[in-house]
């Protein structure tokens, strides 16, 4: 039978949380920390309506003899860094497992021009990486990969030692750290200006980031984990809760996200990091947390070099 493509419609939600459903118990054969809530269709479907209710929402959908056999949804985020872009999230798509992975093109083709009519040249899509038929399809359509997202689980084994590094000094920041913040607070954006990751960030968004990170310690959610080398912060993580919702099949319960970790470059290959993820992941497992998440630019060859290694 012949595929129909036409615009998603809200009575199309239940069927399109069917497929969400079942997409996520597949991507959970492979990456078993992702939350087993969303394999309940009624679950998925909370997700898919908030991914619907995003600003400048809009979708297609792909009909078999009548039936939904797959959905493409995404949304317009209009930023000072990044511009006008569309985003179609991890609920934000799914295929029947019947259906071919390509039948993402046509739903992307028959989608984008809405896109395209609300300024966003800049489209992205969340993919689970094991699908490598899906991957394919996206890629053959000119998507490339920029960002990984990833999660560890602290798991049932008793944690690590920590490695003492008696020529370091490793502690939560403090109020009194803000101007030694300030300083730090451009490595990572200054690192990915260069090749091969290509990352804008203009001189408006550097201040704004120095302002950031000066304010994190004030933040009671935040555990933001210095290196030090006398009175020098030569290494720095930052933790935060990840909220676990019925709208997010990424974040399981009992997750804190790794969000910024940078050592400074003179200082790089002595350790640092590893020294302060260990810290980082033992001081959380402490508040009782059993999973981690963080993300990366692929292009940025030390995190994704770096990251992995540390599970």
């Amino acid at each position: 039978m012949p595929v129909e493509i036409v615009p998603l419609q809200d009575n199309m939600l239940a069927d399109a949380a069917l497929l969400l459903a079942a997409r996520h118990g597949r991507d959970r054969e492979f990456f078993s920390e992702l939350p087993a809530k969303f394999e309940s269709p009624r679950v998925a479907q909370i997700a898919l309506e908030a991914a619907w209710g995003r600003p400048g929402a809009s979708g297609c959908a792909a009909l078999r003899d009548g039936c939904l056999i797959g959905y493409l949804l995404g949304d317009v985020t209009v930023d000072t860094l990044m511009g006008r872009t569309a985003w179609i999230r991890l609920a934000g798509h799914a295929l029947d497992k019947s259906a071919p992975a390509d039948l993402y093109a046509d739903l992307y083709t028959a989608t984008a021009p809405h896109w395209l009519a609300q300024g966003c040249f800049a489209h992205y899509v969340m993919v689970p990486a094991a699908d490598r038929a899906v991957l394919d399809a996206w890629f053959a359509v000119g998507f490339g990969q920029q960002q990984a997202y990833a999660l560890r689980s602290f798991g049932d084994a008793a944690p690590a030692d920590l490695v003492d590094y008696p020529e370091l000094e490793i502690r939560l920041a403090t109020p009194e750290d803000r101007a030694a913040l300030r300083d730090v607070a451009d490595i990572i954006a200054s690192y990915q200006m260069r090749a091969p990751i290509w990352a804008p960030s203009p001189p408006e968004h550097i201040e704004e980031l120095r302002d950031g990170y000066a304010g994190i310690p004030d933040d009671e959610t935040a555990a933001l984990w210095l290196a030090l080398r006398g009175e020098r912060i030569v290494g720095f993580q930052a933790y935060y809760p990840a909220e676990a919702g019925d709208d997010n099949p990424l974040i399981p319960e009992g997750c804190v996200e790794l969000v910024v970790a940078a050592t400074r470059e003179e200082e790089r290959g002595e350790g640092i990091g590893h020294a302060l993820t260990q810290r980082g992941f033992a001081e959380a497992r402490a508040r009782g947390y059993t999973y981690c998440l963080t993300d990366w630019r692929v292009t940025n060859l030390l995190s994704s070099r770096f990251w992995p290694r540390q599970g």
